[in-house]
């Protein structure tokens, strides 16, 4: 393994200094680990939880903010708000990661990979938690690189409203009102957001003000509530409508296919409908669910003449038993249809888990977990995980899982000339941490990668199951510490990522290096006062280092707010600070040379007031 100067310096750096990868509490209740509620110090898994007065605090605006500094994950915009924006998390493309809403499966069942993570807005969202490395044995199929779950804010009494203005005319207004009593809680929630934006695509060494503008507009209403039928007895439900008017570049048609930036009719409307519905019984150490969810999302492009609809059901039942007083285990079976205009398929599937604590310091998880497919080989899957505390302040994880990933229902529609198998992935990591510093190794491999060939017009493209396995290892490393002497919280992450086949040829829109730097600091009245660094090394836009060289670049964000009064906060924040041209995405190339890119909007600058009770 080879690491170059950058990499070797904030290695040394964070290794030097104490990292700690995790802003949460050892008490804190995770439930996205294993399917049920425990302790975050009992979850072997790597994890990261980022809590709603983070987002807050950060000003993080959508999902694709708050993931910008999580160490292993990287990002690739299509052009601003409400763009098509693609994850990749450990090398794995976002259609190995599952997001969740509160539980819901949030994948597009007629997209082309995973959730639409470009219209999941944060104002309601209490926290998140993002958990790494092959999950099916808890989750199933579709959870190959790791789960992220998105939980939004519980009813009780809050009211509070944000109203923010910034660049390219952007306005957003949000409020959520809730209460509770003994019979019962609610919150309601209600966010719009509309910018002009900026142009999408932009041909590349000229900027995008040269262009005309596209776009963007979203409106969200959540309601969720829970009513105590009785003591041990309680109802649960969470309803969200997401719709959304977008504008983008489209290109100029066949054969050519060029981008066209200063396209003014390319158009897409979008409609997310949530739907849960849940019975919860406990008393003393039993723990019972029965759940019922439902993920709708429409797209139509009018000026294609197109229109798809993706539909995931899923119904389920859970059982937790406590015993010993410090373990749990939990038996699940659950069904989960995906379902559009193309094409559909049923999954069946039956999971156990254990949590056993040997001793006070020593935590073994296990899951197991096996999926009837209608349409595909059935499978078993598990992880297994260990985690040792020396001290409160030192201890050493390890965790290995197997996973297991279905074709995408747009996938199958194609004419492929031989039908697909699943993905199937084995991974394994260990970290060790002492004294704050957390330093993480993590190994996948998968077999039967879907890839996506071209074809010449007016050949159609397909997809065909890769001859060769991927590869992809790395290490992480974070930092995070605050320095009470002048009332600064400090922190800093790293990645080192190698994505290959087993010729050792590295794939596409993976950085070698990613790196993160947040300074906080707290030392005038009332005020905070933020900065953030993303560094993003060298990639390209094409497989085996081939196409354009991108990456290689330095983002800075300023942020800060000002406390008026105990309900009422003023802050502000400078996106793009340098006002770098960088790209992270190509939208036409020729050989290396990038034609067209997709833009970053140049610098942005964003007022708003906060007020709460």
């Amino acid at each position: 393994m080879k690491l170059s100067t950058l990499s070797a310096a904030l290695l040394a750096a964070t290794t030097s200094s104490g990292v700690f990868a995790e802003n949460t509490s050892l008490d804190q209740v995770i439930v996205t680990a294993n399917n049920t509620e425990q302790s975050a110090r009992s979850v072997t898994s790597n994890m990261t939880v980022i809590t709603a007065e983070q987002i807050e605090e950060k000003q993080y605006q959508t999902l694709a903010d708050a993931l910008r500094t999580v160490p292993g994950i990287m990002l690739k915009g299509s052009g601003g708000l409400g763009k098509t924006t693609s994850m990749y998390m450990r090398g794995d493309t976002q259609a190995h990661i599952l997001i969740l809403q509160d539980g819901v499966d949030l994948t597009d069942a007629a997209g082309l990979g995973g959730a639409r993570i470009e219209n999941i807005q944060l104002s309601d969202v209490e926290r998140i938690e993002i958990i790494k490395g092959s999950q099916s044995g808890v989750w199933g199929a579709n959870a190959t690189a790791g789960v992220i779950n998105i939980i939004t804010k519980k009813g009780g009494h809050q009211a509070s409203v944000n109203l923010q203005i910034g660049s390219n005319n952007t306005r957003k207004i949000s409020t959520t009102l809730g209460d509770s009593n003994k019979q019962g809680d609610f919150v309601v929630h209600f966010s719009t957001l509309n910018t002009d934006g900026f142009s999408a695509v932009r041909a590349a060494n000229i900027s995008h003000t040269n262009f005309e503008d596209d776009g963007f507009k979203q409106t969200d209403i959540s309601l969720k509530f829970g009513i105590n039928l009785a003591k041990h007895h309680r109802i649960e439900t969470f309803i969200k409508t997401s719709s959304a008017d977008n504008e983008f570049d489209g290109t100029t048609g066949s054969p050519l296919y060029l981008p066209a930036p200063d396209d003014n009719k390319a158009t897409n409307q979008y409609t997310n409908i949530i739907k849960s519905l849940q019975y919860r019984y406990s008393k003393g150490p039993i723990k019972t669910r029965v759940f019922i969810r439902d993920n709708l999302v429409e797209r139509e492009y009018p000026s294609y003449s197109s229109l798809y609809n993706g539909n995931v059901r899923e119904i389920g039942a859970q059982l937790g038993y406590d015993y010993r007083g410090t373990d749990n285990i939990s038996v699940l079976t659950n069904r989960k249809v995906f379902d559009s205009s193309s094409n559909n398929y049923t999954n069946h599937g039956f999971a156990i888990s254990n949590t056993n604590n040997i001793t006070h310091n020593l935590i073994v998880t296990e899951s197991l977990r096996y999926d009837d497919f209608d349409k595909f080989d059935n499978v078993v899957t598990g992880k297994i995980g260990v985690k040792h505390y020396l001290n409160s302040d030192v201890f050493a994880s390890a965790n290995y899982g197997t996973a297991y990933n279905a074709p995408l229902l747009s996938q199958l529609a194609r004419p492929n000339p031989v039908a697909l198998v699943p993905e199937k992935t084995q991974s394994y990591d260990m970290t060790l941490g002492a004294y704050g510093l957390e330093l993480t190794y993590f190994y996948n491999k998968t077999k039967d990668l879907i890839e996506y060939v071209p074809q010449p017009y007016p050949t159609p493209y397909y997809y065909e199951n890769a001859a060769q396995e991927v590869l992809t290892d790395g290490i992480e490393a974070s930092y995070k510490r605050s320095i009470k002497t002048i009332q600064t919280d400090l922190g800093l992450n790293f990645t080192w990522l190698s994505a290959r086949n087993e010729n050792g040829e590295s794939l596409k829109y993976r950085p070698e290096h990613t790196a993160n730097l947040n300074v906080d600091y707290y030392g005038l009245s009332k005020t905070h006062l933020g900065l953030e660094t993303r560094y993003i090394g060298r990639q390209y836009s094409a497989d085996h280092n081939a196409g354009v060289q991108l990456g290689e670049y330095f983002v800075t964000d300023l942020k800060a707010d000002y406390e008026m009064s105990k309900t009422l906060t003023f802050y502000a924040k400078v996106t793009n600070l340098m006002d770098d041209q960088y790209t992270d995405n190509v939208a036409n190339a020729t050989g290396s040379t990038a034609n067209y890119v997709y833009s970053n909007g140049g610098r942005q600058f964003f007022i708003g007031l906060r007020g709460q009770l």
